[in-house]
């Protein structure tokens, strides 16, 4: 799976084509061994959509929408103390609930049964996810705890965001070696969140002087 995504991002698509059909096959025999692991539905979930994006393009990957939630969901269940189900759900349902309303009519048609995720579904997802995650950081631990950030800006809740987007953004706490590509765009998102918050304070506060300036003006 992580073979065929590399050589996606790499534009090697005639490779990553290869591989994601094989990632679907092993996953599907994974299940078909024991339909009742977390990790083989995590597996397929994630499988089914990296074909979708290298084989068969954004249609597809519409598509295959619902199903993937239904793996991941049903991983979610079956495993509940691994942090990776709630996180790719969260990042699942925080990209469906950014989109144009025009747009996601359009993917709940492409694909039925998918529910209609709204950010506070993203955030619960999120915070589950870190609520597992044990003392050494994970793969997606960045990612996360940038997203999480993300998540609450999108609420108005930027009191909340501050933390979790300086975790992110310092990354510090995080091995290099598990620093992938997703990990250095999140940790690069976190620090673009926290200037646009510190750009936004500083025009409140001259904008507050501004006019703590006029009022004294007509007092005087």
């Amino acid at each position: 799976l992580h073979l065929a995504e590399s050589a996606y991002d790499a534009k090697r698509i005639e490779e990553a084509r290869t591989l994601a059909n094989e990632s679907v096959d092993h996953a599907a025999a994974a299940l078909e061994m024991d339909s009742k692991s977390g990790l083989a539905h995590t597996w397929y979930g994630q499988a089914i959509q990296t074909r979708a994006k290298a084989v068969d393009g954004q249609m597809q990957q519409a598509r295959v929408c619902s199903a993937t939630a239904y793996h991941w969901e049903t991983a979610a269940a079956l495993a509940p103390t691994d942090p990776l189900p709630p996180h790719l759900l969260g990042s699942f349902s925080f990209a469906i609930s950014q989109l144009p309303n025009g747009t996601t009519m359009l993917l709940r048609r492409l694909s039925p049964g998918l529910k209609p995720y709204r950010v506070e579904d993203a955030l619960a997802y999120f915070l589950k996810s870190e609520e597992l995650m044990g003392p050494s950081p994970l793969q997606f631990s960045v990612t996360n705890r940038s997203l999480i950030g993300q998540a609450y800006l999108a609420l108005d809740q930027p009191e909340k965001a501050i933390g979790y987007l300086s975790s992110a953004a310092d990354a510090s706490w995080m091995p290099q070696d598990r620093m992938d590509e997703t990990a250095r765009a999140a940790r690069s998102a976190a620090s673009q969140a926290l200037a646009s918050l510190r750009e936004k304070d500083v025009g409140e506060r001259q904008h507050v002087g501004e006019r703590q300036h006029v009022g004294e003006r007509q007092h005087v």
